[in-house]
């Protein structure tokens, strides 16, 4: 199992190589709750939360901001057990509004 700041790069990489041209910013440190990525492509955004495992517990506030950001544009935590399942997502959502 990879630790958070494992994983995160791998993201990265993988956002950059499905959607060429898009903006990822890592919010650095993110403010509490707030997801740590910002995927800016085409017209529209998304956020990821990156989670070393499924079974990693939320912080403060990260599910109500993930919920908020969801209603305005897309917003999912990822982790190596749904990562495919959250790239099909984001597929549906930059194909539909970018």
């Amino acid at each position: 199992m990879k630790l958070e700041n494992a994983y995160q790069p791998h993201v990265i990489e993988r956002l950059h190589k499905t959607f060429p041209g898009c903006f990822v910013t890592k919010v650095v440190p993110p403010p509490q709750g707030i997801p740590d990525l910002l995927i800016e492509f085409g017209k529209t955004w998304a956020r990821l939360e990156t989670k070393k495992s499924i079974k990693e517990p939320f912080r403060p506030n990260q599910e109500e901001y993930i919920e908020m950001f969801n209603e305005m544009s897309f917003a999912k935590m990822i982790c190596p057990e749904n990562e495919d399942y959250v790239f099909v997502l984001l597929e549906i959502h930059f194909n539909l509004y970018a």
